[in-house]
């Protein structure tokens, strides 16, 4: 992905986690299987659309965390 292809969404310090989390949007097109998932934090990737990642979300298939998606849409 280019830098040049993203928006920065959000930025935040995270006291309660000891970090910082920057949210980018990428408007790139590429293929799922071109992706390199992190072994130890990633289980699977899928394209959802916008009512399936919010029935994901109410389901609890997504953690709390990830709830800055309401920004995005």
């Amino acid at each position: 992905m280019s830098k040049s292809n993203g928006k920065l969404i959000k930025s935040e310090r995270r006291d309660v986690y000891h970090d910082f989390c920057d949210i980018w949007l990428f408007n790139q097109s590429f293929e799922t299987t071109e992706t390199a998932l992190q072994e130890n934090e990633v289980i699977d990737i899928q394209w959802v659309t916008k009512s399936e990642l919010e029935s994901m979300y109410h389901s609890n298939y997504l953690v709390p965390t990830l709830s800055y998606f309401k920004l995005i849409f």
